[in-house]
């Protein structure tokens, strides 16, 4: 537990800088870029990350469930198949999406406007070097390098990228959004090639004296799914959001997203424990240990809920003080705040459910729960924005949150003999 402590410690720190970074490049670039610069760079920073969710295809959590299983179980002839499985299915669906998108552009570029021809050019181009960043961060984080998986993406580039932008600035050169773009490609390749070499040191020698075996079809059905969950995941974090602004305008979904981004703050520490957590519920479940996972379920679930509990109770409390900052006109929104939260604590207390299904092979369990709650969202949310406005879709994220958690609490419960809520914590 001891590892799940300092990695947790760490990961949550890291992301505590991330946001800091981020914020003050957004900041600067939005007050030294003109709007259209700053319009294409933000286009591209949204588009890359949806499209390396399909590029990685699934294997990033595929790796955190079969890496540290075959490390524990000193299977190294899988484990080098794994790796080079890895490759060539994360090359091939990147260059499928490539060759894609240059057609795109090729047959519409003069239908398209020039700051989205534009933006999807950066997008492609950056699309390599981001995707292959991440798989390389999360098999890396397989082999229990926490730190050194996180602190390029969640540091080092965003601190660096605000340097350059400052420097620009005061260069007295007009600050735009190629200079950006082209400083965070050569960033992000460049961390690709230090992440490899961590991970060729980290890679055990054993691996080198043995012949791989081949399992592609097996890993392929494994990691395809969780790919998918990846995707519907991302569109769930987003769909309320889209479908306040498709129906209600941009200033509705304004008064949405100042509470939103408050509550997510909330998720943070579970986040940076379930960084930890993933590759030790894939250990414990190679082992087949079900006290150790139960262990490290319950413990993960705990230190999330004690460390959420005091913020959830801030904003609460101090919620009308915390809406103002974003603008006087927010604090009407105080009773969207307050379904959040209640929904982000529903999170925090059911814990890891998702990890511990996808580590332990129940994958499908996952897609299928996650496939009826996305459909259910599509029909509820509509309705529910007809009838409150910005509280009927914070309402419906609540609900939906209650039914996606629990669902999944309960497949976790009698598919695995695991209680990943916090109320285990309590029983003797």
């Amino acid at each position: 537990m001891r590892l799940l402590r300092l990695g947790a410690s760490s990961a949550l720190l890291l992301r505590v800088l991330l946001v800091g970074a981020v914020l003050l490049m957004h900041l600067l670039m939005a007050n030294w870029m003109t709007p259209a610069e700053y319009g294409i760079f933000s286009y591209v920073a949204a588009l890359v990350p949806t499209l390396a969710i399909v590029a990685k295809l699934g294997v990033p959590t595929a790796a955190l469930r079969f890496v540290p299983a075959y490390v524990a179980q000193e299977d190294w002839a899988q484990l080098k198949g794994f790796l080079r499985f890895s490759g060539r299915a994360v090359v091939l669906a990147l260059t499928t999406i490539i060759l894609s998108g240059a057609c795109v552009l090729a047959i519409f570029r003069w239908s398209l406007r020039p700051d989205v021809a534009t933006g999807l050019m950066w997008s492609f181009l950056l699309l390599p070097g981001f995707a292959g960043m991440q798989i390389l961060q999360d098999l890396l984080r397989s082999f229990k390098r926490i730190v050194l998986s996180q602190v390029l993406e969640f540091f080092v580039i965003p601190v660096t990228l605000c340097g350059v932008i400052v420097a620009v600035h005061y260069s007295g050169r007009p600050l735009v959004s190629s200079t950006v773009l082209g400083v965070q490609f050569v960033l992000v390749l460049t961390a690709s090639f230090v992440l490899f070499v961590f991970i060729r040191h980290a890679v055990p020698a054993e691996i080198a004296q043995v012949t791989a075996v081949s399992r592609d079809l097996y890993w392929l059905r494994i990691a395809v799914p969780l790919g998918i969950c990846g995707v519907i995941s991302s569109l769930l974090t987003r769909i309320d959001i889209l479908v306040l602004g498709s129906m209600l305008g941009s200033e509705q979904v304004a008064l949405y997203v100042a509470p939103a981004k408050l509550a997510t703050l909330l998720g943070f520490g579970l986040a940076a424990i379930i960084v930890v957590a993933s590759p030790l519920i894939s250990e414990a479940h190679g082992l087949s240990d079900q006290r150790q996972l139960q262990q490290v379920v319950s413990v993960t679930t705990k230190w999330a809920v004690l460390g959420t509990l005091p913020l959830a109770i801030c904003f609460t409390v101090f919620g009308r003080q915390f809406l103002g900052w974003f603008g006087p006109e927010y604090v009407n929104s105080i009773h969207v705040l307050y379904l959040l939260i209640l929904a982000q604590m529903v999170n925090v207390i059911v814990g890891v459910v998702e990890p511990l299904l996808a580590m332990t092979g129940h994958q499908r369990d996952y897609l299928f729960v996650m496939s009826c709650v996305l459909i259910g969202n599509l029909i509820c949310l509509p309705i529910a924005v007809i009838l409150g406005g910005v509280g009927g879709a914070a309402a419906v994220s609540l609900g939906s949150m209650v039914i996606w958690k629990l669902w999944l609490a309960r497949i976790a419960y009698v598919r695995l003999g695991i209680d990943v809520t916090i109320f285990h914590c309590f029983r003797r």
